[in-house]
């Protein structure tokens, strides 16, 4: 069985996630959380090792980190923004700096461990005046914490501008959480409007800047398989292009 650990971007309510267009025989168990951070799927984590289940887990894929950059983010566009900070506080709890960040996602490395485990890094996101180079830097973290343990690394950052055939103006999800609301109520609705969503906003990658299309989750989920076919290969393996 293999766990996949993550955020919005596993879960793939708003947009897709790459376990839709996996093609493996071994079960996938989607524990993908909106709004989720590092800290929070650390916390998950360490629940999840105490359940019965868990023991039939031979690979964790951990695809953790975006929310500890957007978070803060989506905070400092307005008020409306930060009132949604106080709700389920703990699990939006962020890495504040790059140590914290690789301090707690050392821990869920080490926790996951001696399963395999592969690293999948932070997305290409496309927000008005959105710190791209925190999630560079953050990826950088990933690599290291993946060479360090000798474990594969899915540089998604790297796949997805590779993929880019043009640089996507920027959007914005605007001072309230009202459009990205208004986006889960048509997606979950209308999961076949995810793609025209973004197409209709012209972006080639995401439905919204952020969120996988299927253009994205489809290379996610071919590097992801790439790693689980090649027994027997360099454990420390990296998939970028």
């Amino acid at each position: 069985m293999i766990l996949c650990l993550g955020d919005s971007l596993t879960l793939g309510r708003l947009g897709y996630s790459y376990i839709h267009f996996m093609k493996t025989d071994e079960h996938l168990t989607n524990k993908g959380v909106n709004g989720d951070t590092t800290w929070g799927a650390l916390k998950r984590l360490e629940k999840y090792m105490r359940e019965p289940w868990y023991q039939q887990v031979d690979t964790v894929i951990i695809a953790a980190g975006t929310n500890d950059i957007l978070l803060p983010y989506l905070f400092s566009l307005s008020v409306i923004w930060k009132l949604l900070k106080g709700r389920t506080a703990a699990r939006r709890q962020c890495c504040a700096s790059d140590e914290q960040f690789r301090e707690v996602y050392a821990q869920l490395i080490e926790l996951a461990l001696p399963r395999k485990v592969i690293l999948a890094g932070l997305p290409l996101i496309h927000l008005e005046g959105f710190p791209i180079e925190d999630i560079i830097r953050r990826n950088e973290i990933i690599r290291e914490l993946a060479s360090k343990y000798g474990l594969p690394f899915v540089d998604i950052y790297a796949l997805q501008k590779a993929a880019l055939t043009h640089e996507p103006s920027s959007c914005s999800w605007g001072v309230t959480s009202l459009k990205l609301l208004c986006d889960s109520l048509v997606m979950w609705a209308f999961p076949q409007a995810k793609d025209w969503l973004a197409k209709t906003r012209k972006f080639e990658l995401t439905v919204d800047g952020v969120h996988f299309n299927a253009a994205s989750a489809r290379l996610v989920a071919a590097a992801l398989e790439g790693i689980l076919n090649s027994k027997g290969s360099d454990p420390n393996h990296e998939v970028q292009v």
